[in-house]
C-alpha cells in the first residue's frame, strides 16, 4: 500500500473532577494527533505528547514532513523504519526536541496501518511473542490534592483492583505534602507507593541539597521509586541520588542518544520511556534493550490513544510496568474501538486490528482544538 496524505492536528478534550498542575484552570487537554491514509483507505492514527504543549506547532512541522512521507510504500515493519529514520537523519533539527516528538506519533500511525492491513493488533506485529496481559499501576494523586482527596483517591484505585498507586508531591508546603504521602502509605498498607516529584515541570526545581534532604524524608515510608527529584538535564545529581535511593525517569527524553547518556552515567533504576514522545516503536525497543535488566516502567500521559500505543509496547517487549491515567478525558470513549479491561492489576492484550482507534470526521469536529489550551503554569 502507498501513503496518499498526512495530516497532523491538534483535538481539545474536555476532563472532570481533576486539579493538575496546568489544569487547575482550564476546561480541556489538547491532544497531538497525527492521520495516515493510503490507497486502500486504510487510515492509521498516533499521538504525540508535543500535542498538550504546542499543538499549534504540530500542523505546519507535518506539512514540511510531508515530502519525507507521501508516496511512500508500506508493505512490513522495514519499511517504517526507513521512513522514520529519514526523518531522524534531517541534520541538526531531526535527532531530538520537537521533530523527535511528533516522527514518534508518525511511527505510531505507520503501525497503526500495518496492523490494519494485516488485520492483527499492533503487538502481534512487533513481537512473535507477546505477552497475554501487561502490569499497570494507577497513575492519579495530583499535587493540588489536600491528605484528605490524597486518602480518597487511594481508596478508589484500591477499590477498583490495583495494586501500585503513584501520586505528585513538590508543589505544597513540604510538611503538607508528608502528610499526603503519609495518608496513602497508611491506606495502600504493603501496596507500591510511587511518589513523581515532577521536578521536570515544577519551576524552580529542587536542587541537589533540597532533594537529599526531602528524600531522606520520604524514604521512612519505603517508595517504590521517586521520579524526576530533579531536573531531568540535572546528570550529576541524578547519578548522585540513584546512588542511594531508586530514582525514575526519562519522561522527558525525545531520543535514544539521551537515554543513553542517562544509562552511562547510572541516573536511574527505572527508565521511563514514552513511544508518543521518545522516538516510537522502533528507537524504544531499542532502548528497553539497552537498559535491561533494568526495568522499564513505560510514561503514559495523553489520551486513549497513547495509552493503547504504550500498551501494544509493553506487550511486546520486557517492559515492568505500564502507567495507567487515571485523567478521565471525554474523547477517550469515542474513539476506543473495543473497551479496555483490566483484571487483577493487568490490562489484556486488546484483540482489534492496529491499536483499536478511531477518529471519524465526527469527532474531530465535537473536539476541535480550543484556543489557548495548550498546558500552562
Amino acid at each position: 500500500m502507498k501513503i496518499t496524505s498526512i495530516q497532523g492536528y491538534v483535538l481539545s478534550s474536555p476532563f472532570s473532577g481533576t486539579s493538575y498542575l496546568g489544569y487547575q484552570n482550564r476546561k480541556y487537554k489538547n491532544i497531538g494527533i497525527i492521520e495516515i491514509e493510503t490507497d486502500n483507505n486504510l487510515k492509521g492514527f498516533g499521538e504525540t505528547y508535543a500535542g498538550v504543549y504546542c499543538g499549534e506547532l504540530i500542523p505546519p512541522i507535518i506539512d514540511f514532513l510531508k515530502s519525507f512521507i507521501i508516496n511512500k510504500k508500506i508493505e512490513n515493519t522495514k519499511d517504517i523504519k526507513k521512513i522514520t529514520e529519514g526523518i531522524f537523519s534531517i541534520p541538526f533539527v531531526g535527532r531530538t526536541g520537537l521533530l523527535s516528538s511528533i516522527s514518534s506519533g508518525i511511527n505510531i500511525a505507520l503501525y497503526d496501518l500495518l496492523g490494519k492491513f494485516c488485520n492483527l493488533p499492533v503487538y502481534k506485529i512487533i513481537s512473535n511473542n507477546p505477552k497475554k496481559k501487561s502490569k499497570v499501576y494507577a497513575s492519579n494523586g495530583s499535587s493540588t490534592l489536600t491528605p484528605q482527596e490524597i486518602y480518597k483517591d487511594v481508596k478508589i484505585i484500591l477499590d477498583n483492583g490495583y495494586d501500585s498507586y503513584k501520586m505528585r508531591i513538590g508543589l505544597q508546603n513540604w510538611k503538607e505534602d508528608i502528610k499526603r504521602i503519609a495518608r496513602a502509605r497508611n491506606l495502600l498498607d504493603k501496596n507500591n507507593l510511587m511518589l513523581d516529584a515532577i521536578m521536570g515541570t515544577i519551576n524552580p526545581p529542587w536542587s541537589i541539597d533540597i532533594a537529599k534532604k526531602n528524600l531522606e524524608d520520604i524514604h521512612v515510608f519505603d517508595p517504590y521509586w521517586i521520579e524526576e527529584p530533579l531536573h531531568p538535564t540535572n546528570i550529576e545529581g541524578m547519578k548522585k541520588l540513584n546512588t542511594k535511593y531508586k530514582i525514575a525517569g526519562g519522561e522527558a527524553l525525545s531520543n535514544f542518544f539521551e537515554f543513553n547518556v542517562y544509562k552511562q552515567n547510572k541516573c536511574v533504576t527505572f527508565i521511563q520511556p514514552d513511544v508518543t514522545h521518545s522516538g516510537g516503536y522502533d528507537v524504544c525497543k531499542k532502548i528497553i534493550k539497552n537498559f535491561y535488566p533494568l526495568k522499564t516502567a513505560l510514561h503514559v500521559w495523553g489520551s486513549a490513544l497513547a495509552f493503547l500505543a504504550n500498551l501494544h509496547l509493553s506487550l511486546s517487549t520486557k517492559v515492568h510496568i505500564l502507567e495507567m491515567p487515571l485523567m478521565q478525558l471525554e474523547i477517550d470513549k469515542d474513539i476506543l474501538v473495543e473497551k479496555i479491561i483490566m483484571n487483577n492489576g493487568f490490562i489484556l492484550a486488546p484483540q482489534s486490528p492496529g491499536l483499536g482507534i478511531n477518529i471519524s470526521d465526527n469527532i474531530k469536529n465535537k473536539y476541535s482544538l480550543m484556543k489557548n489550551s495548550n498546558y500552562a503554569l
